[in-house]
């Protein structure tokens, strides 16, 4: 889902504006700044989510069948570090191979998930008129 600024160049989802009303927002460790939570890197939350720990090629080839689109590696494992960086997601040398590393939803992670649960089943009841 990339779109393209006034000067015709990609533009990826952390370069995206942000939107307060659609954006789940969250702080990058000590400091007050805000990092937009945008699509692509919710699905990475997502698909760890439903694969558990495992290394970061493993996530991306989940991530293009999830999103039903290519993921390159210049776009998706900046994203990655910055949930990383963010919390949402550790990193960790993997056991048997020292030179990878192994992914994990942290706790915020999956609080994260659960909020943007909420929020989906909160639309749901919606659209269905309270019927669930």
């Amino acid at each position: 889902m990339s779109e393209t600024n006034l000067a015709g160049e990609a533009r990826t989802d952390e370069d995206a504006p942000a939107n307060k009303k659609t954006d789940a927002r969250v702080t990058d460790g000590g400091s007050k700044r805000e990092m937009p939570l945008a699509g692509f890197r919710r699905d990475i939350l997502i698909v760890l989510a439903n694969t558990g720990a495992t290394h970061g090629r493993a996530i991306a080839d989940d991530l293009e069948s999830f999103r039903s689109e290519k993921v390159n590696d210049g776009r998706f494992y900046p994203n990655l570090n910055a949930l990383v960086d963010a919390g949402l997601v550790e990193k960790r040398e993997n056991e048997h191979d020292k030179r990878s590393h192994e992914y994990a939803l942290s706790e915020r992670g999956q609080e994260t998930i659960r909020e943007h649960a909420q929020r989906i089943a909160g639309a749901l009841e919606a659209i269905d008129g309270g019927a669930r």
